[in-house]
C-alpha cells in the first residue's frame, strides 16, 4: 500500500495590480507540480475579489515545499521584487489561522460493515 497523500491549504490575498502575475505563477508552478506527482489549484473566493484558496496536493511535505517555493520564485520573478502586492508568507502559514496541512484519509473499498452485499 502506498503512503497517504498530503494536502496543504492556504488563503492568499492578491492585489488587482498583481492578479495577472499571480495567475501566471500558479500556472507555471502547477505545470511543474504535475511533472512530479503533485497538483496545485487556486480558487478565487466568491464575493471577495483577490482572495484565493490554494490547494497543494502531493506525495509528501518535501515535494509540496518544493512546489510552494516554485510558486514564490515565479511571483518574485514576475514582480522584479519579492512578491510585492501579494499577501502571503513562508511555509509556516500553511498551518494555523491562514491554512492547513492534512493527510489523506484512507477509505476502505467495499460495502460498509454490516451492509448486505
Amino acid at each position: 500500500m502506498s503512503h497517504p497523500r498530503r494536502l496543504w491549504v492556504r488563503f492568499r490575498r492578491v492585489g488587482p495590480e498583481r492578479r495577472e502575475a499571480y495567475l501566471g505563477a500558479v500556472r507555471e508552478a502547477g505545470v511543474a507540480a504535475s511533472g512530479n506527482g503533485a497538483h496545485l489549484w487556486a480558487f478565487e473566493v466568491d464575493g471577495d475579489e483577490g482572495q484565493y484558496v490554494e490547494f497543494l496536493e502531493g506525495p509528501d511535505d518535501e515535494e509540496l515545499a518544493r512546489v510552494d517555493g516554485s510558486t514564490a520564485a515565479s511571483l518574485a520573478a514576475a514582480a522584479g521584487s519579492p512578491e510585492a502586492g501579494v499577501a502571503e508568507a513562508a511555509a509556516e502559514v500553511w498551518v494555523g489561522a491562514q491554512g492547513l496541512k492534512c493527510t489523506e484519509a484512507r477509505i476502505p473499498a467495499g460495502p460498509p460493515d454490516g451492509a448486505a452485499d
